[in-house]
């Protein structure tokens, strides 16, 4: 599975795998994949093989708090689909994209209709599962690219809002 990891002053991606004999390995970035040997010694507190001290780890959500040696840090953690989900594929504000490949299911407006910031605009079926879209603007829908059915690529432009007059 992979994440999208953010803290205050950081972004990066990390990947976490379980292999058939149940261990788990982690890459950071483009980095080389480790194993992860880990110990729960109390409810949210690890002992990670090669640190001395305990790790605190509290998560509520995708807010990940975690202390080591009395320095905090505070992470937002979402698995990688749901991130590009959430920052509509790198679109624009007046750009409806889908950040994967996929199909679409559904429209739910039409050319000419007025739109609001967060309103679904339309459904589109990725990794098997139906993706609502949403306006990221006030506007007008002033075109849409493509019709129920359409097999997408990645990044494809799917609705155009502009400003309302």
């Amino acid at each position: 599975m992979k994440y999208d990891v953010r803290s205050s002053d950081h972004q990066f991606a990390v990947s976490v795998r379980r292999d058939p004999a149940g261990v788990l390995w982690v890459a950071v970035g483009d980095g080389d994949e480790a194993p992860f040997h880990g110990k729960a010694i109390a409810t949210g507190e690890w002992r990670v093989v090669g640190e001395t001290r305990p790790i605190g780890v509290a998560v509520d959500g995708e807010t990940v708090d975690v202390t080591m040696g009395g320095d905090p840090f505070r992470f937002t953690v979402a698995d990688a689909r749901r991130a590009a989900l959430r920052a509509g594929g790198g679109a624009s504000a007046g750009e409806v994209r889908t950040p994967m490949p996929g199909a679409v299911v559904r429209l739910m407006v039409a050319v000419g209709d007025t739109v609001t910031d967060g309103q679904p605009v339309i459904v589109v079926e990725a990794m098997k599962m139906e993706n609502e879209f949403k306006a990221q603007m006030d506007g007008v829908v002033t075109a849409i690219h493509v019709a129920p059915g359409n097999t997408l690529e990645s990044g494809a432009l799917l609705i155009t809002i502009g400003e309302s007059e």
